[in-house]
C-alpha cells in the first residue's frame, strides 16, 4: 500500500508469490497504490504468470484502506528503504500479521516471531519463507497479531509519545544548565 516506486520493494513480493502459490494456490494479493513503478511490476506478474492472483487496486482512499487491512490476512512491507516504519505500525493496528524487510525503520519496530516478521531485505525467498509460515501456523498469527496490538497500545500512543518527547527535552535542558 502506497507509492509503487523500486524502493518499495514490491518486485521482491511478486517474484516471491510462485513460490508462496506452489503451496498456498488460492492466496491472493493486493497492491493498493500508484507510482511509476505500475507498468513495470504489471509486466513482471505476467511474466511470472501470476497476474490471476495480483490485484493492482491503483490510488484506495483511507476508509478503503482500512477495508482492506480488516480482511487480508497479513501485510507485507518489503521495502529496500524505509526510513520510519509508519507502515508497519498502521498494520499492526489493524490486527493483522505484518511481515517487513530488516532495513530501516521497519527493522526497528517488529521483533521476529514476536510481533511480526521480518525477512532478508530484497531476498525473495527469505519473504516466502516468512509468508509460508504465517500461511500454515494459525497460532503463531494469533500470537503475533496479539502481541503486535498490545504493542502498538503500550507504546505508540499519543501520551506515551509525548511523555518520551518531554523527557528527552528536560535530558536536554538539564544537559545544557549542566
Amino acid at each position: 500500500m502506497g507509492r509503487l516506486v523500486n524502493e518499495k520493494g514490491l518486485h521482491v513480493l511478486l517474484n516471491a508469490i510462485p513460490q508462496i502459490l506452489s503451496t498456498f494456490n488460492n492466496v491472493k494479493f493486493v497492491i493498493a497504490g500508484k507510482g511509476p513503478c505500475l507498468n513495470n511490476l504489471i509486466e513482471l506478474s505476467q511474466k511470472l504468470n501470476i497476474m490471476n492472483r495480483v490485484y493492482f487496486t491503483g490510488f484506495v482512499s483511507e476508509e478503503v484502506l482500512l477495508k482492506l487491512y480488516k480482511c487480508s490476512d497479513i501485510a507485507v512491507f518489503p521495502s529496500t528503504y524505509e526510513p520510519f516504519g509508519i507502515v508497519a505500525l498502521e498494520g499492526m493496528v489493524a490486527g493483522i500479521p505484518v511481515v517487513v524487510s530488516d532495513t530501516g525503520g521497519l527493522k526497528e519496530i517488529v521483533n521476529h516471531k514476536e510481533d511480526g516478521m521480518k525477512f532478508y531485505s530484497g531476498n525473495s525467498d527469505s519473504l516466502a519463507d516468512c509468508l509460508l509460515e504465517l500461511l500454515s501456523d494459525d497460532s503463531l498469527s494469533n500470537k503475533i497479531r496479539n502481541v503486535a496490538l498490545q504493542k502498538v497500545h503500550k507504546l505508540y500512543n499519543w501520551d506515551n509519545i509525548s511523555e518520551r518527547i518531554l523527557n528527552e527535552y528536560k535530558y536536554v535542558i538539564s544537559k545544557y544548565k549542566g
